[in-house]
């Protein structure tokens, strides 16, 4: 993701419990997918320090909306 922000290629970035702005990509094609929960805050401080158990917060981000920020970056492209 970050690699791929520094030169400027789209990334869709699927941010569980990190925030997009502390710990996201860099830059004008990236386009992070996050839902916030109540145990979000603080779930983790340093991307690598959290306990939990059963990750909802990724769980919440479904397929579609993935295809549906695809789909709008692709025509973003043309």
């Amino acid at each position: 993701m970050h690699l791929g922000a520094a030169l400027d290629v789209p990334v869709i970035s699927l941010q569980g419990p990190t925030s997009p702005q502390r710990c996201g990509g860099i830059g004008t094609a990236v386009y992070p997918l996050r839902k916030e929960q109540l145990c979000s805050k603080p779930c983790i401080y340093l991307g690598f320090d959290s306990n939990c158990k059963n990750n909802r917060c990724m769980q919440a981000i479904s397929a579609e909306e993935v295809f549906q920020t695809l789909q709008k970056v692709l025509l973003k492209k043309k």
